[in-house]
């Protein structure tokens, strides 16, 4: 499901993204010659395929067989090409999918959303990790009245999601191009004044998103979580729920001196992440990774 009818602008941007991150994880430079020497090296390959090589950083997607040597390699390349996101963004007129049926298949642990309060509409609403923005694009394209209450709280918070994503690795990348395709999608589909916060201009985006930026390396200064982006940035979220003075001040210090973890704080970061180990998320027969 997730890795079929996907249209074209972003079948090639879902090929950027996992060319890049491959270059990414293989630690050379995102150009064709130093991936395929190290692809070659470690696959003991021996024929010339140069071409097909400079195919994929031309938005051509490596065929079924090669990405699953590369999961082989990255078993995380697997998340990132079956990610819901890319469905979400498409755009297909020949294929309109049931927005409202994938929806209904959002699974938080054993539990489907409930209402827009339930414990697992909290739960994913809590998500902002980059794997879950396409669930959250999803359940923004719903039309049924099951949904409307998820839709109106989206429309008021959806601008924090994706200011955190693209904060994130992959979608640091490509964030401008998710920006357009993003405010194209709303702008034909809804309007767009009702989400708020929604930057009108590139312009606007960049300077919003150089403001979560500043904050995010205020957290990552802490080194109260040392590990990936994505808990970084739950973390940011879940200050910015409970406590945005301590995230200002956080930012104003920017790591001059160090910042005791306040334990009301931690305690709440350590039932969330329990919650979040123990009910996996998931649509259809796709796992959005643990943070």
């Amino acid at each position: 499901m997730t890795t079929k009818r996907v249209d074209t602008a972003i079948r090639y941007l879902r090929a950027k993204a996992l060319i890049w991150r491959l270059c990414d994880l293989a630690g050379c430079p995102r150009k064709p010659y130093p991936l395929r020497k190290w692809w070659h090296l470690h696959n003991e390959v021996q024929i010339d395929d140069t071409r097909k090589w400079y195919g994929y950083f031309k938005k051509v997607t490596p065929q079924e067989a090669l990405r699953e040597e590369m999961y082989v390699h990255f078993p995380s390349l697997r998340a990132l090409f079956d990610n819901p996101v890319w469905l979400a963004l498409s755009e297909d007129p020949a294929f309109r999918p049931d927005w409202d049926r994938l929806a209904q298949g959002i699974r938080i642990g054993d539990q489907s959303l409930g209402a827009c309060n339930s414990r697992a509409s909290l739960l994913l609403f809590s998500r902002v990790d980059w794997p879950c923005l396409g669930l959250m694009i999803i359940l923004i394209r719903t039309q049924s009245d099951r949904f409307r209450l998820h839709r109106e709280w989206l429309k008021r918070n959806f601008h924090h999601f994706f200011y955190l994503a693209c904060l994130q690795t992959p979608f640091w990348g490509f964030r401008l191009e998710l920006y357009a395709v993003l405010t194209e999608l709303l702008e034909t589909n809804f309007d767009l004044s009702k989400f708020k916060g929604w930057p009108g201009t590139v312009e606007e985006f960049q300077c919003q998103l150089g403001v979560y930026h500043f904050l995010f390396e205020g957290i990552k200064t802490l080194n109260w979580l040392p590990h990936p982006e994505t808990q970084q940035a739950l973390l940011m979220w879940n200050l910015m729920e409970a406590d945005s003075g301590l995230l200002t001040y956080i930012a104003v210090v920017h790591g001059q001196w160090p910042i005791k973890w306040p334990l009301k704080l931690r305690r709440r970061w350590l039932r969330r992440i329990k919650l979040w180990q123990a009910m996996p998320i998931t649509l259809d027969d796709y796992r959005v990774p643990d943070p």
